[in-house]
């Protein structure tokens, strides 16, 4: 016999996503970080 313990339900606590201006933010600043990256290899 074997018993199922729902972890999620006990310790999962929800957090809104990101809002869409922070991720693109991100996004830019890896695409400017990536191409100094390739701007020192070329």
């Amino acid at each position: 016999m074997g018993y199922k313990i729902p972890l999620n339900r006990h310790f999962y606590v929800y957090q809104p996503p990101r809002s869409l201006e922070a991720i693109e933010a991100d996004i830019k600043s890896l695409e400017t970080d990536i191409m100094a990256m390739l701007g020192d290899i070329v």
